[in-house]
């Protein structure tokens, strides 16, 4: 089990790993708001009662043996800004409830073997700064929705299954910084690529293209200097 069943606020704060809201935090005080348990050999898959945990803010469960589907009950997480789960063994479809998470800033389940596509959902967290699905068996076309997380900064879905082109609605993603997407099956890139000032590092290698794209307008600027 990832947290036991059963468990009382008054012992939580003595747990390794978990916080409780100050008396500062109005109606978070005393309840759990950051798990982190990363790299703690935990094993089996995510008890129901998890959801519960409504004003948690940073979940981090990263470097475990976790298995199983990532649960729908994490969309019940509003607050949360936070959420690692890379290098475990979860598996199945990445859940359409994580459009609920609108607070989040960091999303990183790679390093586990999902599989599906890349849920168009995602294009509703639009305060995202990074989103790490990188390695997983992701497999369709990447959604254009994606277009809409214009505070992102990194994305990293390399080592997938991913085709076909990328939509141009990537080009809108004015804040990106790095793109990684290399060893997929992906055939060409928009021309709305030249929109991404502010990116520093692109890798499309081991992927289908037949042409290369131009150059985006922020890896240019850089090379000038």
């Amino acid at each position: 089990m990832v947290v036991a069943r059963g468990c009382r606020g008054e012992f939580l704060e003595t747990w390794r790993g978990v916080t409780l809201g100050g008396v500062g935090l109005g109606a978070a005080a005393g309840r759990v708001v950051e798990i982190k348990l990363f790299s703690k050999e935990l094993t089996g898959g995510f008890p129901a009662e998890l959801g519960q945990l409504a004003a948690l803010t940073c979940l981090n469960l990263q470097d475990n043996r976790l298995t199983g589907p990532v649960p729908s009950a994490l969309g019940k997480f509003v607050v949360l800004t936070r959420l690692f789960l890379g290098s475990n063994q979860l598996t199945g479809r990445m859940p359409a409830d994580l459009g609920k998470l609108t607070a989040l800033e960091v999303l990183h389940m790679g390093r586990n073997w999902l599989t599906g596509e890349v849920p168009a959902v995602l294009g509703q967290l639009t305060r995202l700064r990074y989103l790490r699905l990188e390695p997983n068996q992701l497999t369709g076309r990447l959604p254009p929705e994606l277009g809409l997380l214009t505070t992102l900064k990194e994305l990293h879905l390399d080592d997938n299954r991913l085709v076909g082109a990328l939509p141009a609605a990537l080009g809108q993603l004015a804040m990106l910084e790095k793109l990684q997407l290399s060893n997929n099956q992906l055939t060409s890139a928009p021309a709305t690529f030249t929109q991404l000032a502010a990116l520093e590092s692109v890798d499309l290698l081991y992927n289908l293209l037949t042409s290369l794209p131009t150059a985006p307008r922020g890896l240019l600027d850089r090379r000038r200097r």
